[in-house]
């Protein structure tokens, strides 16, 4: 483990949550702001019979805040999948950010993610981040925003006795198109590079309107690991999830 490396982590982190309660700080200040609370949560649930028993279940809840000058996610999902009664994997992501717009195209941003993936062959990985952002287009139910900031992150494996800290460089690519009233496709790719290893995480997601505020959705996520924590793990990681959605 670096020295100091994890002391820069909690550092990082620090900044990115003190950020995020000075845009409550704001919005209470500022009375003629009305704050905006919208979100969504997802539920999935598949059982297959015959040569292979499988169970698979992920739910998830995204929750959106926009001020008047801030804009605040959070996150949750987990993944929980079992083959003939034994667990074959098992995750758990949280993740914050919270953008604060300079002018009307370009933002500055902090993020925290923490996830748990009991297969990976890390017992938890952290990330903490700050940096700016754009919004490259905005038109006709059609947003693409860029953001790019360095960071830091700590991961432990399951067979290390401490965890390994570095710096990283993290970008992201957010694509968003409404196809119609009750459709959207949402195409997300987001990379952190470090000196020890690079892990960058691509989500395609395709959701429809069924009736009201519930909609089906498709979704296809790969991860590319450069360095996993065990040889035999693979690089890529792929997965595909069809989930029913309450808007709210």
């Amino acid at each position: 483990m670096r020295a100091g490396g994890r002391s820069s982590l909690l550092f990082v982190a620090a900044l990115t949550l003190c950020w995020h309660v000075c845009s409550q700080a704001e919005e209470q200040q500022d009375a003629s702001n009305p704050t905006n609370w919208g979100g969504e949560g997802e539920f999935g649930f598949a059982v297959t019979k015959g040569n292979t028993d499988t169970q698979n279940f992920n739910v998830g809840i995204n929750l959106q805040q926009v001020l008047k000058q801030w804009e605040n996610t959070y996150g949750f999902d987990s993944l929980n999948e079992s083959q003939e009664d034994q667990s074959s994997a098992e995750r758990y992501t949280v993740n914050l950010q919270s953008n604060r717009k300079v002018s009307e195209s370009n933002f500055i941003l902090g993020t925290v993610t923490y996830e748990d993936d009991r297969f990976s062959g890390f017992d938890y990985e952290a990330t903490a981040s700050l940096g700016i952002g754009r919004r490259l287009i905005d038109m006709d139910g059609m947003q693409l925003d860029v953001e790019v900031g360095p960071g830091h992150r700590t991961t432990k494996a399951t067979t290390e006795d401490h965890a390994r800290d570095e710096s990283i460089l993290r970008t992201a690519m957010k694509f968003r198109y409404d196809l119609s009233e009750t459709a959207r496709f949402v195409q997300t790719i987001t990379s952190t590079a470090g000196d020890d290893r690079s892990v960058t995480k691509s989500d395609t997601a395709l959701s429809a309107q069924i009736v009201g505020n519930l909609a089906m959705k498709v979704t296809f996520t790969v991860k590319y690991n450069s360095a996993p924590a065990e040889v035999e793990n693979v690089k890529k990681d792929s997965g595909s999830a069809i989930t029913l959605v309450y808007k709210f």
